[in-house]
């Protein structure tokens, strides 16, 4: 029998947990009303109550964000769009609006992105204009800068200011760019004060529209030169029409970044960063302040002739960004940072800042920073001799160049920049000139793309260097169009030395020095290849020192002045050893054993013995197990399978045969993870006291957690401190350790392992690898809790109720869907559609974000309900 009226208009307002038939039949008829009177009451009630809930946790939420208590913040604004209900919508819209772009938010600062994004698609499915639309097109448009997807921010920004009659096409035509760059080429740093006294823009629509172009400008910047010199016009043309907004000091800085690195003004494009900063520090909004700090580190690194000041602003803009959530420009702030390191330091400073930098790059899903970090591993791993030179796969996670670009939306043109750039210095160093000739060359289609990401620099180097260096191997033909490429290289560092002389002053004295060589003008090149030296040792760069060293002692050699041969090839193998790069080192006394004193042959040989005997104990292990961590983050869309994959690691690293991770919630610890080391790698998520499982010391545990310090425990049956505890008693377990996780962004973790096979097996375990895995196990685990929400409801032909697929999936999803729930393997799925691996890892994550689950085996339970897949 249907239901009355206001029934039914009351369930309409009810959450879906709290409905309930409400039974009315024929008999008797003198208590109907009473008890339908009792059950509406009932049903107003617990709407109320509903409310309350609502606005009791959007309060707490907004206070806890306020006081940066990001995780709990997330979590109440969680609750609050739970207890939405359909009717809401209709009664309340602006205000569910709002709360779901709270939580969007504050989800994407919490490092959820997966949600944060449901949650945003669900906010555009219930848009009902362009403002409200563009707010949350807004936010997509930054979380694709995030993820370095440059492109789709530009098309999606672009589609959405023809909402405002702003028509900028996506390839703008030469006419069009030219007029732009006339309409602001006199913008100058004298200029900024004028501008910041603009009025404040009035007109809601002109705020929007002028805000949105400035979220496009620095993809644009990044990824097309032409369309940013349009909509930087276009920001100006808005902005003196309508007044400014807030955010406006960040264009000018992009502004000032394209002088520098399109126009070549280096000093104005400088001022004019310098002035924005400023601006921005008078009354700093913090994302806009973070963003312009990372500009002006990057400004002031490579055009500033400030290398320090560079690197501390680089460290200021990731401490902001990571505050304020401005993630895109703190994970560009690390990547430019670990560069510093890399062309200034050592390489184990370039795995300090790598390790360091890790678990913030992970738990944002800064993917495209994540696969820089892995370059950088990977590069170091190979100089360090942990791993072959073959190892090195140019495209090991892109499969080849032309599959990479078959199918994926965008090929990753920085990444690939980057290996091409790796693999020219490391073929140089090799002495494989040719090889480094070609592998540079492999770079050049990625420049105009990655013009403005560290290492262009370092490319045109090794570039030029490995030409000089492969001259002879050039047929007569090619040597002119050759040498014009040379020559192009040398006027190029020239322009920048005199720009920045303590960057680029030893390189271009290096190649001048080359060139000399080749062209038969030995006493100039002497000078220079002695000033280059004299350069690179001043400004403290280590590896580009050794090489002018390298050069010289090569060109003494061919000479026969073997005397001088002998000084300057020590000072190289020293450097490369400073530097970090042990195979070089060892390359060179291997090859010229005569120039090297004896001491130095007898040091290596008993340092190759010991690397022989102590290998995959030391920090090579470490920098394996740090690699294969960030790889799986890469490789692997299943949270489970990463779990695994990760506790796996742990174990290889550490030799442990089991492990938990406990979580300390309201003072007390709960078990939450527990895996062991057998084929399967079997996994238990609990969340139960640490009193009540009684598989562990749980005096270790209560010690390390008090203490906040490390247990270790080398044999369990022998030590003193622990014998009264009940598991080790009646047990007997031999190896154990208990490691607190205590960081900032984290809650207290301790990780706990078990060895019952060998007494010290944790001796030489290691803190921050230890940590450092630990804590992306804890991520992933948390991404594994239930993610459940309101969504719209589906009624099907049966009768049943079922959430509506707001994006369907795609004709390739379903392909990839069915197979998944056939048990293929990623890399199987691959080979049966003829995709790359991470083509197909794109394809499970879609669906995983289209169907609201976390894992295949909900993905194919979420599909049979859904009737996707047959049951």
């Amino acid at each position: 029998m249907p239901y009355p009226p206001i029934i039914q208009s009351i369930f309409i307002v009810m959450p879906p947990r709290r409905r309930r038939p409400v039974t009315i039949d024929s008999t008797p008829p003198d208590i109907r009303p009473l008890e339908t009177a009792d059950s509406i009451q009932s049903i107003l009630e617990a709407d109320e109550d509903r409310t309350l809930e609502i606005e009791r946790n959007r309060f707490a939420g907004r206070q806890a964000k306020a006081s940066s208590a990001i995780e709990a913040a997330s979590q109440h604004y969680r609750n609050a769009i739970d207890a939405i209900a359909e009717g809401d919508w209709s009664s309340r819209f602006d205000y569910c609006f709002s709360l779901f772009e709270d939580g969007a938010e504050c989800q994407y600062i919490s490092g959820n992105t997966l949600l944060s994004e449901k949650l945003y698609d669900h906010l555009l499915f219930r848009a009902r204009n362009r403002l409200e639309r563009l707010r949350v097109c807004r936010a997509l448009i930054t979380q694709h800068v995030n993820k370095g997807m440059y492109a789709d921010a530009i098309t999606l920004g672009l589609r959405c200011l023809r909402e405002f009659h702003i028509r900028i096409p996506r390839l703008p035509s030469a006419g069009a760019v030219s007029k732009a760059r006339t309409a602001v080429k006199k913008i100058a740093a004298d200029h900024l004060p004028q501008l910041a006294a603009l009025p404040q823009a009035r007109n809601t629509d002109a705020q929007e529209a002028i805000e949105l172009v400035l979220s496009l400008l620095f993809p644009a910047l990044a990824a097309d030169r032409n369309v940013f010199t349009v909509l930087f016009a276009k920001f100006v043309q808005l902005s003196l029409k309508y007044g400014h907004t807030p955010g406006f000091p960040a264009a000018y800085a992009f502004y000032g970044l394209h002088l520098c690195y399109d126009l070549e003004r280096y000093e104005a494009g400088l001022r004019l960063v310098k002035a924005a900063y400023e601006i921005s520090e008078s009354a700093p909004i913090p994302t806009i302040h973070s963003t312009i700090t990372y500009v002006l580190g990057k400004a002031t690194f490579h055009w500033g002739g400030d290398a320090e000041t560079g690197e501390a602003l680089f460290s200021r803009a990731i401490e902001q960004g990571m505050s304020a959530g401005n993630y895109a420009f703190a994970g560009l702030a690390m990547i430019e940072h670990v560069h510093a390191a890399y062309t200034r330091g050592t390489l184990e400073h370039v795995y300090v800042l790598v390790q360091r930098y890790l678990p913030l790059v992970i738990k944002t899903d800064l993917s495209l920073r994540l696969l820089a970090f892995c370059d950088y591993l990977q590069l170091i791993l190979i100089y360090t001799g942990s791993i072959a030179d073959n190892a090195y796969d140019m495209v090991r996670l892109n499969g080849s160049y032309a599959d990479a670009g078959a199918e994926d939306k965008a090929v990753d043109k920085f990444h690939l920049f980057r290996i091409c750039t790796f693999r020219t210095q490391q073929y140089y160093l090799q002495e494989n000139y040719s090889e480094a000739v070609r592998a540079a060359e492999a770079a050049i289609p990625f420049i105009s793309s990655a013009r403005i990401v560290p290492l262009y620099q370092e490319h045109l180097f090794y570039y030029a260097l490995a030409i000089c260096a492969a001259w002879d191997t050039y047929p007569g033909g090619e040597k002119f169009a050759v040498k014009h490429k040379l020559k192009h290289i040398q006027e190029q560092m020239k322009k920048w030395a005199t720009v920045n002389p303590g960057y680029y002053k030893h390189k271009h004295e290096l190649i001048s020095a080359e060139i000399e060589r080749l062209s038969g003008r030995e006493s100039t090149a002497i000078g220079l290849y002695q000033r280059s030296i004299v350069s690179a040792r001043e400004g403290g760069y280590i590896q580009d020192a050794a090489v002018a060293n390298e050069l010289f002692a090569h060109f003494f050699l061919s000479k026969g002045i073997e005397k001088a041969a002998r000084l300057y090839m020590n000072d190289a193998y020293e450097g490369f050893k400073e530097w970090g790069a042990v195979i070089k080192a060892r390359s060179i006394l291997d090859r010229y054993p005569e120039l090297l004193p004896k001491e130095e042959q007898k040091s290596d040989a008993e340092g190759r013995d010991r690397r022989s005997a102590t290998r995959g104990s030391t920090n090579e292990s470490d920098l394996s197990s740090v690699l294969k961590a960030a790889q799986s983050f890469l490789e692997e869309a299943d949270p489970e399978l990463l779990l695994r994959k990760l506790m796996r690691i742990l174990f290889d690293n550490t030799g442990a045969e089991r492990g938990c991770i406990l979580l300390e919630k309201e003072g007390q610890l709960y078990m939450e993870l527990v895996i062991a080391a057998n084929a399967d790698d079997s996994l238990s998520r609990v969340s139960i006291p640490l009193e009540q499982y009684p598989h562990l010391s749980g005096s270790i545990v209560r010690h390390a957690a008090s203490s906040l310090a490390p247990v270790k425990v080398d044999d369990a049956r022998l030590d003193e401190r622990f014998r009264e505890d009940p598991y080790i008693r009646d047990h007997r377990p031999i190896s154990i350790l208990c490691l607190p996780i205590s960081r900032p962004e984290h809650p207290n973790v301790l990780l706990y392992l078990e060895n019952n096979s060998v007494s010290r097996a944790f001796e030489q375990y290691r803190d921050e690898v230890l940590r450092l895995l630990a804590c992306q196990a804890h991520y992933v685990a948390t991404m594994l809790r239930p993610m459940e929400r309101t969504f719209p409801l589906n009624r099907s032909s049966d009768g049943q109720t079922r959430p509506l697929l707001l994006d369907p999936l795609t004709s390739r999803e379903m392909e990839v869907l069915h197979l998944m729930a056939g048990g293929l393997s990623n890399r199987e799925i691959s080979e049966q559609i003829d995709v790359v691996v991470g083509t197909v890892k794109n394809h499970i994550k879609n669906i995983f974000s289209k169907l609201g689950v976390s894992s295949r085996m909900k993905a194919v339970s979420r599909a049979k309900e859904q009737r996707l897949l047959a049951d």
